[in-house]
């Protein structure tokens, strides 16, 4: 968040219960709210309901990526950003670069809020499409030879995240 131009606000653990959640980012004085966990659909993800009961108005509850697809995005007390992350490692760190991260520059008034991207060789591997998603593998970015290749991981599961290093 610091790199992107904000100040982080640590709020802490807000346990699985909707007033909580609700109370927890209700009392944060910030621009832009973020959390991480309980953004997907299951029977303890409450990031949706714990907006809805700050007034606030969901704008997006999916995304067509992997990993990361339970990514929420909406606004409470008029202008203020919610965005709520998937509990997974891989799939938090993604939604955060995407959508947190650029949101953060684009406010912070950076003409060129998106950061530079290149096109590398694969090496070392396949890499299977998932139809309806874009993909985002993770792996190593070598030069060699003033060419630019890409190795993807062995293990791509959103739980893996030795590979962000």
């Amino acid at each position: 968040a610091r790199e992107a131009g904000a100040e982080p606000i640590l709020l802490g653990i807000a346990g699985d219960r909707v007033e909580e959640i609700a109370r927890t980012l209700g009392g944060a004085e910030a621009e832009v709210l973020v959390t991480t966990g309980g953004a997907s659909v299951g029977d303890h993800d409450h990031a949706q309901a714990a907006l809805e009961r700050l007034g606030g108005k969901l704008l997006f509850h999916t995304v067509a990526i992997r990993p990361g697809k339970p990514v929420l995005f909406g606004t409470a007390s008029g202008s203020r950003l919610v965005f709520g992350l998937p509990g997974n490692p891989a799939a938090a760190m993604l939604g955060f670069e995407l959508f947190v991260r650029l949101a953060l520059r684009i406010l912070a008034g950076d003409p060129r809020p998106h950061r530079p991207r290149e096109r590398a060789e694969l090496r070392g591997g396949s890499l299977s499409r998932i139809p309806g998603l874009t993909f985002f593998p993770r792996g190593r970015a070598s030069i060699e030879d003033g060419r630019l290749f890409f190795s993807p991981g062995a293990q791509q599961s959103s739980m893996q995240i030795a590979s962000w290093s």
